[in-house]
């Protein structure tokens, strides 16, 4: 990711890294390489630690005196996406569970979506990891996108 050229403000190298990852699992997962024993294990275990790597560059410090805002922001943020969620369900006459499980599986990813989908019905615990799954590689790609459009502003 080093190599490839920065376009700043959105593509530097930690999106580079992000976007090659993403890019790269997908494309194995359409190869044999995604029945390795083990694999799985080993993915997560790289996920977490990419995750502790992000929080433990946090500035803790700042966020004290800016923590009302980002939960005010979160609960915004919930309820336009629960307006969203009912809106859709709506409009494409989708069941509640099946909504609550998207939801989840938007929220939360593959942590949460199959807890949710096994207390609405058992038989969607692997479609709820799918859709979290999807949701991940989406929403890499999406993100960058959005990052880009608010540079615009």
């Amino acid at each position: 990711s080093e190599r490839l050229p920065e376009v700043p403000p959105v593509l530097m190298g930690s999106a580079w890294k992000i976007l090659i990852i993403t890019t790269l699992g997908l494309i194995l997962s359409l190869t044999p390489a995604k029945k390795i024993p083990g694999s799985h294990p080993l993915a997560m275990a790289l996920v977490y630690l990419f995750v502790a790597n992000m929080g433990a560059r946090a500035n803790v410090q700042d966020l004290a005196g800016q923590a009302p805002w980002f939960l005010l922001g979160a609960y915004i943020w919930i309820f336009i996406h629960g307006a969203f969620c009912v809106i859709g369900a709506r409009i494409f006459r989708v069941d509640i569970h099946s909504t609550a499980i998207a939801s989840a599986a938007n929220i939360g990813g593959a942590a949460s979506a199959p807890i949710v989908a096994a207390y609405h019905n058992e038989s969607l615990v692997p479609i709820s990891i799918l859709m979290a799954l999807i949701g991940y590689a989406i929403g890499n790609y999406g993100a960058l996108a959005a990052a880009w459009l608010c540079s615009l502003v």
